[in-house]
């Protein structure tokens, strides 16, 4: 496949060692991989790069994932774009606003192998 025509994931994670193993797992499934580590640079990310899904984080510096999600939901209500989030917080107030938000999942770091993640995000880009 081109770099023109692979399917781009945004990921936003603030802890670099889980940021380049998605990143090697996403790159080695055939994706473009774009990256942020904290929310404020993943809705920057989100808006210049247009991804075709997004990872994230919850708790992350200057803004959390949650926060982050809210914002991009704001200023782009349409987009179809699925967001899977991927934490450590099992704190119901964040999965249930997450969920609100149109997060397609919401999974907890420990209970996950890396490329189950990739077949989430596969399964739901080919919805879109």
């Amino acid at each position: 496949m081109t770099p023109e025509h692979k399917k781009k994931v945004l990921i936003v994670e603030d802890d670099n060692l889980l940021l380049v193993t998605l990143t090697h797992q996403f790159e080695d499934a055939g994706y473009l991989v774009t990256s942020a580590t904290d929310g404020a640079q993943g809705v920057a990310s989100f808006t210049s790069e247009k991804p075709d899904a997004v990872v994230m984080d919850v708790m992350m510096p200057v803004k959390d994932g949650v926060e982050m999600l809210e914002e991009i939901r704001t200023s782009s209500p349409d987009t179809k774009v699925p967001f899977i989030v991927l934490s450590n917080a099992n704190d119901m107030d964040y999965v249930s606003r997450a969920m609100e938000l149109g997060a397609v999942a919401y999974l907890l770091k420990s209970d996950r192998q890396i490329d189950s993640v990739v077949a989430l995000v596969e399964e739901h880009i080919s919805k879109v």
